[in-house]
């Protein structure tokens, strides 16, 4: 029933029965290590508390001191030393620098730009990715003007087999997958199998011609096939590689697999994510995967910056769960403020009142509200009809939260998705 995608699809709830009956018991490291040594994605729920503990983490030096507090580090990390700023007495010397004669890369993306061919045009990069992050980040930089070729395995192509237009595959379904299109506009692409010598000869003589390598496989993969960034580098000492992984290229957990839905949970968002006292919940749309390829762009860009002063390429090293980390600061903070775990408040703000998602006329309708100020409190009252008092100081509408929500979804039930949000914005 489960051995095809639409099976797997369409049986879906009675595999989760079998999986939740399973893993009833059994304790996260009786089940986490044994799945990643059979190569399944599967992690932990982290939390602030173990994230501050984790193995991984900790040996990759990852969190930060500040203030007295332990905060999230930096998203990705370079393997050769960043040269330092230069202190006070060098400016002058530093400034003659940046006035020198602008490097050829320079001025050729210069040139593209009074051309209007993009700010990157000119720049050629190699991708070796699949699903998202890889892919966004080579998107990204293609989307800029330069020249990308996505390098595929023609026996396992990664997104091409799903979010068909209308869900139906068609005669030439490898062309018609709605994910792998948006990932992979303005981009050239070509099959190889790199665990062969010929189509490892074709990517080296594809690295002596590029600025900039990025790749999303699990650390081992690379280095695996003889083409890790030791090997490339010695092709072109002047390659930019970014390799995005969904734990680093060091410490314990390396060789990890997972997908943005793993890192969700390993990041600790998912703990954060849900109803208090309910089962921790994903967002659905593995956030993980974009943020780390937004930053791989961001680290690309730095590095170029930086060969252009010094001709010197570089080896960026980004894990999913460091890229995803910083976006739960504030379960951070409460850890060391509160000296508590965050907890799981759905949709509800805890400083403000009215705030959440309201049901509205309609199958599976739904409005979100959020009440900043005394002024918008009395404008809702009066649109809505509400019976609570229109008065009531922001600490007492937190007080009475559970009223006004019960009165205020009273109201939208009654309005269209259309309505309720038209009304509510002409009143301010």
């Amino acid at each position: 029933r489960w051995s095809t995608p639409q099976g797997l699809f369409a049986n879906r709830e009675d595999l989760k029965a079998l999986v939740a009956e399973w893993a009833a018991t059994k304790t996260v490291d009786e089940i986490v290590p044994v799945a990643q040594d059979l190569r399944i994605p599967v992690t932990n729920v982290g939390t602030a508390e173990s994230l501050l503990a984790d193995e991984q983490l900790k040996s990759r030096d990852y969190f930060r001191e500040l203030g007295g507090a332990r905060v999230p580090g930096l998203p990705y990390r370079w393997t050769d030393a960043w040269a330092p700023r230069p202190s006070p007495p060098l400016l002058e010397s530093a400034l003659a620098a940046e006035l020198a004669p602008v490097a050829p890369a320079a001025m050729a993306l210069s040139s593209a730009v009074a051309n209007n061919e993009g700010p990157l045009a000119g720049l050629r990069v190699i991708e070796i990715t699949n699903n998202w992050a890889g892919p966004i980040a080579g998107r990204h930089l293609g989307d800029l003007g330069a020249e990308v070729i996505k390098i595929e395995l023609a026996t396992k192509p990664a997104t091409r087999v799903s979010h068909y237009p209308g869900a139906q595959p068609g005669k030439y379904h490898w062309n018609r997958s709605g994910y792998f299109n948006e990932m992979n506009r303005n981009k050239r692409d070509l099959a190889l199998d790199l665990s062969t010598e010929g189509g490892r000869d074709v990517l080296f003589d594809l690295v002596r011609w590029a600025d900039v390598l990025v790749e999303n496989n699990s650390a081992r993969v690379m280095p695996n096939l003889g083409v890790g960034y030791e090997a490339l580098a010695e092709a072109n000492p002047r390659l930019i590689m970014a390799s995005i992984s969904g734990f680093g290229a060091t410490g314990p957990r390396r060789d990890w697999v997972a997908y943005g839905s793993n890192i969700e949970a390993a990041c600790g968002l998912a703990a954060m994510t849900g109803y208090d006292g309910s089962t921790p919940f994903r967002t659905g749309s593995f956030v993980a995967d974009p943020i780390a390829g937004g930053h791989a762009v961001v680290a690309i860009l730095a590095a170029l910056e930086r060969r252009d002063r010094t001709g010197q390429g570089a080896h960026i090293d980004i894990a999913l769960t460091e890229s995803a980390i910083p976006f739960m600061l504030e379960s951070f903070t409460n850890s060391a403020a509160a000296g508590e775990l965050m907890p799981r408040r759905g949709n509800i703000d805890p400083d403000a009142a009215p705030t959440g998602a309201y049901r509205c006329a309609g199958a599976d309708d739904w409005v979100a509200i959020a009440v900043r100020t005394d002024a918008q409190w009395t404008a809702l009252c009066s649109a809505a009809g509400l019976t609570c008092d229109p008065s009531w100081s922001n600490a007492e509408r937190i007080q009475h939260r559970a009223e006004i929500d019960a009165a205020l979804e009273a109201w939208t039930a009654t309005q269209s998705q259309q309505e309720a949000p038209r009304l509510l914005q002409s009143r301010g």
